[in-house]
């Protein structure tokens, strides 16, 4: 039998090397024919990051650097408004390390429901409802360019996690500007959070969409609140605060005190004592006015009003009464003599008035007929506080938003406290009922058990020497959203079989 040589190649090894030469000629041939590969390239010019010294590349351009605090720092409101933990997250591995985790996670103690609220200034670019990953998703870009994105926003019915819920708050459209502050949804699990505890997964990107750490931008970032009173507080708010050197106080039942800018003719602005009246226990009431002595008294109501006269006619020379809502719309049936250390002032609009048809009010028409609210609130708000400690900008904030919503404002001699009340920004404690809903308001955090059973909040309180843009605009947007409470949503053994 025939044997190759042991120094020599075998036949086998030949053929396997011609089909070898043939295979790379082949390979040869077709890259000569085909386009140079700078023909087909498609992907973005690479330019030179690399940085002098000075921050620039050889070319003179800024380098940007996604590592440099000083770069990536933004000034922001904190997104959520309530009680929440963050620790650092950005650029962890997601899906074995398949991506990257482009934010942080905001974490609400298990809770859904808490407001989220745009970090600042700028327009709404995108909304999404169905995202894989981000569920209920906002995107807002600012002036400058940079953007933040509001991701796994909830999209349950309270109580629930059924999914079946509107995730954005109102007039939170494609497009829409929005202002620092503004409510745009509630947190919850949507997307790819779901079954997984509540969380915002907040990111900041610049003009270039490159992600950046948010970190250093939220523990920076302005916190919201704002407190829930009573409307019975409003008797120690107004004695303590207001100079007792007044002729005349306004007396208004304590339950009308939230209606006391139902009329349409804007905001008021009251800087004498307003005494709430509660007729199951006049007594408070009774002493505030034996303590002030004064000479006149205006009672605001209605039906009770009769009633209310009665009772404190004699604590005052003179005692007028004005019909709901009277103080707000300078009611005729009280003489002006009878208050002159009064002021309600409506402020004015730098737009002509329409009515409701759009057609446009001349000035001399009643005042009752100039302004027409554009919204129901859920609440009144009540600012209390030296009206010349508020900004310019913010006095024209305020009236606008009067002229549009409930709103008392108290001018008192001194400054009004912050720490009364209710706040906002808390959460149910470690041991709540997770079964239940909870609602926050003036009396603390109450529970009901449906949907349909909301719990009156109280007064929406606002000292003047906290005042500020992005808490008014908060305010003005829970005003006309949803009633929204804090629940738990706890599977089901089926559904946690089903997973």
């Amino acid at each position: 039998m025939y044997r190759e040589p042991a120094y020599g190649l075998g036949v086998k090894t030949r053929w396997f090397l011609v089909v070898l030469a043939l295979f790379v000629g082949a390979i040869i041939a077709v890259s000569a024919a085909s386009p140079s590969a700078a023909e087909t390239d498609i992907s973005p010019p690479q330019t030179d990051t690399t940085a002098d010294p000075d921050g620039t590349n050889p070319d003179g351009e800024d380098v940007f650097d996604p590592t440099d605090p000083e770069q990536i720092f933004r000034e922001i409101v904190y997104p959520v408004v309530g009680s929440s933990t963050y620790s650092a997250g950005f650029g962890a591995c997601r899906d074995g390390c398949a991506r990257s985790h482009k934010g942080i996670d905001l974490l609400m103690h298990g809770w859904k429901g808490v407001p989220i609220v745009a970090a600042h200034d700028g327009t709404i670019i995108s909304t999404r409802t169905g995202g894989e990953l981000s569920g209920c998703s906002v995107e807002i870009r600012a002036d400058d360019e940079w953007t933040t994105r509001y991701i796994h926003l909830n999209t349950d019915t309270p109580g629930t996690d059924d999914g079946e819920s509107a995730c954005f708050a109102p007039n939170i459209t494609v497009g829409a500007r929005i202002s620092a502050g503004t409510l745009i949804g509630w947190s919850g699990d949507s997307g790819n959070a779901e079954h997984t505890v509540p969380n915002l997964h907040f990111e900041i990107r610049n003009p270039d969409d490159i992600p950046v750490d948010p970190w250093v931008s939220l523990e920076a970032a302005q916190r919201l609140d704002h407190r829930w009173v009573d409307p019975s507080s409003v008797l120690d708010l107004t004695t303590q605060l207001v100079s007792s050197v007044h002729s005349t106080v306004l007396v208004v039942a304590t339950s009308d005190i939230a209606e006391l800018t139902t009329g349409d003719a804007g905001p008021v602005l009251i800087d004498i004592p307003l005494i709430p009246y509660d007729e199951t226990d006049p007594a408070p009431a009774l002493q505030a006015l034996i303590e002030m002595s004064p000479q006149r008294i205006i009672v605001i109501g209605d039906e009770r009003a009769q009633r209310m006269v009665q009772v404190v006619e004699p604590y005052a020379d003179l005692v007028a009464v004005a019909s709901l809502p009277g103080l707000a719309v300078a009611d005729a049936s009280v003489p002006d003599e009878a208050i002159p250390d009064a002021q309600v002032t409506i402020p004015g609009d730098s737009s002509a008035p329409t009515d409701a048809d759009g057609d446009e009010i001349s000035p001399d028409e009643p005042r009752s007929m100039v302004f027409k609210r554009l919204a129901e609130d859920r609440f009144t708000t009540l600012v209390v506080g030296r009206t010349d400690v508020i900004l310019s900008e913010l006095q024209d904030q305020l009236a606008r938003y009067g002229l549009e919503h409930k709103i008392v404002q108290i001018s008192t001699a001194r400054r009004a406290p912050s720490d009364v009340g209710s706040p906002a920004r808390t959460r149910p404690g470690a041991d709540a009922n997770r079964d239940v809903l909870w609602w926050n308001t003036a009396r603390g955090w109450l529970i009901s058990n449906t949907i349909e059973d909301v719990v009156d909040p109280g007064l929406a309180y606002l000292a003047t020497g906290a005042l500020d843009a992005p808490t008014v605009a908060y305010i003005m947007s829970q005003a006309t959203a949803p009633a929204m409470p804090l629940w738990h949503y706890q599977p089901t053994s089926r559904e946690i079989r089903a997973l």
